[in-house]
């Protein structure tokens, strides 16, 4: 009869023992679900260095477009030139009637570039063409030229967003700007790990692989020009083509009159 007494008293500090197991464990799983309906992304501290946003205006029918996509994928991993990057592709479409119509393409993105000619001053548009921050324009396969460009830009100080998503709605808090203009601000939707087999035109017969296609472009937003900061509640787009696992929203706000970008950040 002691044993038995004796056994009894020993099973009750493992039974609790037990229970707070338990309850760590299904602690540990409402947190695990918590945690994947929101998504945040890493905010952009004052006074740091930016993000460097690098634009890439491109084609499937161009045979100079290839190693142009190959060098912003380089560019998309996050760092290049000593500076973090944030890649979008835009396809235009006035190659489409050449040969091959790029899946890609929209007037939309042909327009954006158009503007950026107007502001540089050429007198057309070309393909592959990058363009930095809004502030300075390239051969898009010029690698040399996208170190250059790209590491001066990325000792510029600039404003930050912060980005963070639950269910199907984004919120974009965008701080600290420095001296501006008018702005909008725009939501891009890139999607990566994307491929075509060409078959006419320039590059008939090869496989294209594309990263960070802007597949929705929309503005926003908009920032006058004695505001520092605003927020937004951005309802995210969604399409039955697109790849949720490859997607990226990118928020950032440009300047109407100089377009330069005051503040980018994206998600994931």
């Amino acid at each position: 009869m002691q044993f038995a007494k004796h056994y009894q008293v020993m099973r009750l500090p493992l039974f609790i023992a037990t229970m707070l197991t338990l309850a760590t464990s299904i602690a540990f799983l409402i947190t695990g679900q918590s945690e994947k309906t929101e998504a945040v992304a890493k905010p952009s501290e004052t006074g740091t260095k930016r993000p460097v946003l690098v634009e890439l205006f491109t084609s499937e029918g161009c045979s100079s477009c290839p190693p142009a996509d190959r060098l912003l994928t380089e560019m998309s991993k996050g760092k290049f030139a000593d500076a973090d990057t944030i890649t979008l592709a835009y396809h235009v479409d006035y190659w489409d009637r050449l040969g091959w119509k790029d899946r890609f393409s929209s007037a939309e993105y042909s327009q954006r570039q158009e503007t950026y000619a107007s502001k540089f001053g050429l007198r057309s548009i070309y393909t592959p063409q990058m363009v930095v921050n809004g502030t300075a324009e390239f051969v898009g396969n010029n690698r040399s030229k996208g170190i250059e460009v790209i590491g001066e830009a990325g000792n510029d100080v600039g404003g930050g967003v912060d980005l963070s998503s639950n269910g199907g709605k984004l919120t974009a808090n965008i701080r600290d700007l420095p001296g501006h203009g008018g702005a909008t601000i725009y939501l891009a939707v890139a999607e990566s790990g994307l491929f075509t087999k060409v078959g006419r035109g320039e590059n008939a017969g090869s496989t294209l692989e594309h990263t960070s296609v802007v597949r929705h472009l929309s503005v926003v937003g908009k920032i006058k020009g004695s505001e520092k900061q605003a927020r937004f509640e951005i309802e995210l787009p969604s399409n039955s083509e697109w790849k949720q696992h490859n997607l990226r929203y990118v928020v950032f706000a440009q300047e109407d009159s100089t377009l330069r970008i005051l503040a980018v950040n994206a998600l994931p």
